[in-house]
């Protein structure tokens, strides 16, 4: 699960432009699948489906690095978020 969260967040950093404000990551206790989502997009399928899914602030999940204020996955937040599943 661990690798599923860091994907996921790599896959948000890279594209972090294309993601609004409050972003989330959303794990699918169904089936395992991580992804990260639009504020609205996870609402929408909270209302849905929300015995089926668990969501995270992405933000809570990354740390500034001081050297050049880019993001970075916060590791032991990951670790924590995994160690539930």
């Amino acid at each position: 699960m661990e690798k599923k969260i860091l994907d996921a967040l790599a896959e948000y950093l890279a594209y972090e432009d294309s993601y609004g404000d409050n972003p989330q990551l959303c794990i699918n206790t169904a089936n395992g699948d991580v992804e990260v989502m639009d504020e609205e997009e996870a609402e929408e399928l909270e209302d849905k489906d929300s015995e089926h899914c668990d969501f995270y602030d992405v933000m809570d999940l990354l740390q500034m690095n001081p050297l050049d204020g880019s993001w970075l996955p916060n590791l032991d937040a990951v670790k924590e978020v995994a160690a539930e599943y």
